[in-house]
């Protein structure tokens, strides 16, 4: 046998031993609710297109393709949350509400009302494009009380 040979067979002595290798956890269906859209939609891809066989998504920690859909639509029955930059209107007395769209990226604003706080809460998103899709609206960092 040569030496290239033996140094092939004969483990090394700074390999790591099966004990030092960290497996993978086992799927938790509880750590979908901290993934992001994109994520979301990157592992129903991984599913859907057959890109990795099932058994390796299994053996690496990936949950379930029925799961996963699960918290896609869990999430689609929840109105996202807004931050809404709240600015009060002196000319026409009343709280101008300007958000960033989740849905469509685009700039809206909703009334907010002529009280000394702004009302925030639940709103119909104005998108051309969408029927139905709503969002809740919380006060921003730049929110300024009305004077």
């Amino acid at each position: 046998m040569s030496l290239q040979e033996r140094e092939y067979h004969e483990p090394t002595r700074n390999a790591p031993s099966a004990s030092a290798v960290t497996p993978h956890p086992a799927p938790d269906e509880r750590r979908l609710s901290q993934a992001t859209e994109r994520t979301l939609r990157d592992l129903v891809q991984l599913h859907r297109f057959n890109q990795v066989p099932a058994h390796r998504l299994e053996l690496a920690g990936v949950p379930p393709l029925r799961a996963v859909l699960r918290e896609v639509q869990r999430r689609a029955d929840t109105p996202p949350i807004v931050e809404a930059r709240c600015t009060w209107d002196r000319q026409s007395r009343y709280w101008k509400l300007t958000i960033d769209c989740p849905h469509c990226g685009r700039q809206h604003w909703h009334g907010g009302g002529t009280e000394a706080e702004p009302d925030l809460g639940h709103r119909n998103s104005h998108c051309v494009d969408s029927r139905n899709i709503s969002y809740i609206l919380v006060a921003g960092a730049e929110t300024a009380l009305a004077s």
